[in-house]
């Protein structure tokens, strides 16, 4: 189980060698090998897949647009889940750096654990605007250096959300309703006249959606990716000669579970009376934030009780030995990553609801450190 590539070949490495195009600094080495063509490109397009796990690009066959192109595998991060690997492409920070740990994350700012990307309490209930302590976005990095004009393109319900409302402020905004919408978009912005070179970030949401809901490897999920292969063959049509780098990778992959390697946390008393509060994270690595005075009991019962299903870590030891970056500390990174964290073994996964919330089952996860969540594909298409 080690940690992400951040010295060569993750995500962060990604982002910092499209920042050294632009002659932005990084904490982060750049892939050496992508950095010429990246100086050299009118267009820069980073066009992430979510979910998108080498795994399943590998299930595509060699006549798909996506394998004929594909350049090398990187790292996601730690956790390997979209708030935090999404945070990353936004500022080019690994998490400990950007401070955006996990989808249920304990933030001072509100007082309680909180859904950060769709800006809510865990009941649901819409956050208050508060002012936090954010890392500037890539877009204000570029804007700043008045070296590029920088886009974001992404469905019209995610680009208004407050999470993109904060990051993508600096970049022009295309927002989309299909995949259509969003081939249009990429042509009409490379097709148009400017004076500089252009960096655009686009999202597709869509097979992580049906991977959640029916698992990676169902029908319909290869169905969509099959779809996706070949939207992207036509945009390559569209964007041919204008001198474009068409970057495509993914947040994270995914595993596949079981209703019988579905662990309740709520069905375990002991444990959750330890705990501070509701347990964080993400199904794949749960965080729990331990009552001092509760944390032996806490920790006998997970190493006795949940052993066939989990391994217990120190969260700070997981930070001291790189899991979640390399360099400066987000002020709040320390608190939001508890006390410990629980990263289930095989294919299970660790599940919490709230008392009113209805349990129910979805075989689709990520968060941990699997190879399926941990590597995705970089595909590199010269247009």
């Amino acid at each position: 189980m080690p940690p992400p590539h951040y010295q060569r070949n993750s995500i962060v490495n990604l982002m910092s060698t499209i920042l050294h195009s632009f002659g932005a600094k990084s904490t982060y080495p750049p892939l050496s090998n992508l950095l010429p063509e990246l100086q050299q490109a009118d267009n820069i397009i980073l066009f992430i897949i979510d979910g998108l796990g080498v795994d399943s690009f590998q299930k595509l066959g060699k006549n798909s647009i996506l394998q004929k192109h594909y350049q090398q595998t990187l790292t996601s991060v730690f956790p390997s889940a979209t708030t935090a690997a999404i945070t990353t492409f936004m500022t080019g920070l690994a998490p400990q750096g950007h401070g955006f740990i996990s989808w249920d994350m304990y933030m001072a700012e509100f007082g309680s654990i909180v859904q950060i990307l769709p800006f809510q309490t865990q009941d649901k209930k819409p956050l208050k605007k508060v002012k936090l302590s954010v890392p500037p976005s890539l877009f204000h990095a570029l804007k700043t250096l008045k070296k590029a004009d920088t886009h974001v393109v992404m469905k019209k319900s995610l680009l208004k959300s407050p999470y993109n409302t904060l990051f993508c402020k600096d970049a022009q905004q295309h927002p989309f309703n299909n995949m259509s919408g969003m081939i249009r978009a990429l042509r009409q912005i490379t097709h148009s006249r400017r004076t500089q070179k252009q960096y655009i970030y686009a999202y597709w949401g869509g097979f992580d959606d049906l991977s959640h809901a029916y698992g990676k490897n169902h029908p319909k999920s290869f169905h969509h990716l099959q779809q996706l292969d070949r939207a992207v063959q036509f945009l390559t049509q569209q964007l041919e000669g204008t001198n474009t780098l068409l970057l495509i990778t993914a947040d994270h992959g995914q595993i596949t579970t079981t209703p019988k390697k579905t662990i309740i946390l709520n069905n375990h008393p002991v444990l959750m009376e330890g705990l501070a509060l509701p347990p964080g994270g993400e199904p794949r690595a749960v965080i729990c934030y331990v009552h001092p005075h509760k944390a032996q009991k806490f920790t006998r019962y997970v190493e006795q009780q949940l052993k066939a299903y989990c391994t217990l870590y120190q969260s700070a030891e997981l930070a001291k030995q790189g899991y979640f970056g390399l360099g400066k500390l987000h002020p709040q990174f320390k608190e939001r990553i508890g006390d410990y964290i629980l990263i289930p073994k095989e294919n299970y996964v660790l599940r919490y609801f709230l008392r009113k919330e209805k349990a129910l089952f979805m075989p689709g996860h990520h968060g941990g450190l699997s190879e399926e969540e941990m590597l995705v594909p970089l595909i590199k298409i010269d247009l």
